[in-house]
C-alpha cells in the first residue's frame, strides 16, 4: 500500500504538535508540582475558572454546532438569541464564530432557551 508524501509530511506535522502538547502538560504538571498550599487553592480556582469557559474547547465546538444547528432549525438568528438571553449581537457572535469562550452561565442560559423554545419576537 502506498502513502503519499503530503500524507506523510501532515502525520509528521500531527505527531510534532502532539509532543509539543505533551511538552505543555509535563511543564503544567511540573509547576503544580512546585506550589505550596495556598498557591495551588489559588492556582485550582483560578484553572477552575478558565477551564469551565465551556467546558473545554472539543466540548465547546460540540456546543457551538448544536446552538447552530438548533438556530438553524427554528430559522432564527444569533441577534434572536441574543435577546432570549440579554446579551449583545456581538457576544454571542464571537461565542458561535469561535472567536470567544462561552462560560457555564451563559451556556446554561442557552440550553434554557433551547428548552422552552424562547419567544417569537
Amino acid at each position: 500500500m502506498k502513502i503519499s508524501l503530503k500524507k506523510i509530511v501532515l502525520l509528521k506535522q500531527q505527531e510534532q504538535e502532539l509532543q509539543d502538547r505533551l511538552e505543555q502538560v509535563r511543564e503544567e504538571i511540573r509547576f503544580i508540582e512546585s506550589l505550596t498550599e495556598e498557591q495551588l487553592d489559588f492556582y485550582e480556582k483560578r484553572s477552575l475558572n478558565s477551564n469551565i469557559k465551556a467546558r473545554d474547547n472539543s466540548k465547546q465546538d460540540s456546543f457551538i454546532q448544536y446552538v447552530k444547528e438548533k438556530l438553524k432549525k427554528q430559522g432564527r438568528s444569533y441577534i434572536w438569541l441574543a435577546r432570549q438571553i440579554n446579551k449583545s449581537g456581538g457576544s454571542v457572535y464571537g461565542w458561535l464564530s469561535g472567536t470567544r469562550t462561552i462560560n457555564e452561565e451563559n451556556i446554561r442560559k442557552i440550553e434554557a432557551v433551547f428548552e422552552k423554545g424562547g419567544s417569537n419576537d
